[in-house]
């Protein structure tokens, strides 16, 4: 009966090492890798708040110098767009061809304009810092589109008057180039006949509105013709 039991007691001892081997298995696996792995995750997740955080004071940091390029950006590129027209017109060219006429430094005849539809060159967005009521800032875009219109005008001229005459074009205040001719010598009165393609570009978006050019040698607007 005593060796039964201490056999039993021996057999228990046994046991004891092997249950608390097992004991520790289920801890590590389920208690401990878990934890392991969250730590992980929560380290991993630190780390990326951390990085986030020096990216949000470099911003902060720069934030006034960001603002100063986009407006130097905005201000080169208004520079450039301010040289097009706000918009064109049938109305608007047949003002313009009319100095040709009147002017005596060009004293040529527009026999006819033919007028084309406006085509679409390019288009933009055009960045714009807005500072908002709390002290920021916000950015907003506004859509620019550049258009070209092709005038073809029909003339009789003197030479020297049509070197006058493209030259003129050339240096126009509004942006417009000269991109064909087609040009004719008369024996009987030594004038030139042709045609001139003139190419009219506009910006849509930009600062410039349309603006009708003055009528030369006419009084125009809303006043009255009939006082001083």
């Amino acid at each position: 009966m005593t060796d039964k039991k201490n056999s039993n007691n021996l057999v228990a001892l046994l046991l004891i090492p092997v249950l608390i081997v097992g004991l520790a298995i289920l801890a590590y696996n389920y208690l401990i890798t878990p934890m392991l792995k969250q730590k992980k995750e929560l380290s991993d997740k630190k780390y990326e708040l951390q990085v986030r955080k020096i990216e949000l004071q470099n911003l902060k940091t720069h934030e006034e110098e960001f603002k100063d390029e986009i407006e130097k950006a905005r201000a080169t590129v208004n520079k450039s767009l301010n040289k097009f027209s706000g918009g064109n017109s049938p109305e608007k060219s047949i003002i313009f061809s009319t100095r040709f006429e009147e002017d005596a430094e060009f004293s040529a005849f527009i026999d006819s304009l033919t007028f084309n539809p406006k085509e679409l060159v390019t288009s933009m967005n055009l960045p714009m810092v807005t500072e908002t009521e709390d002290g920021g800032y916000s950015i907003s875009y506004s859509d620019i589109e550049l258009y070209k219109e092709k005038l073809v005008m029909s003339f009789k001229a003197e030479y020297a008057n049509l070197k006058n005459i493209m030259a003129y074009i050339s240096a126009y205040h509004e942006r417009m180039n000269i991109s064909g001719a087609e040009i004719s010598y008369n024996e009987e009165d030594g004038d030139l006949t042709g045609t001139i393609t003139i190419n009219q570009y506009s910006v849509v978006g930009g600062e410039n509105q349309y603006k009708m050019d003055d009528i030369f040698g006419i009084r125009n607007g809303k006043e009255n013709l009939f006082t001083n």
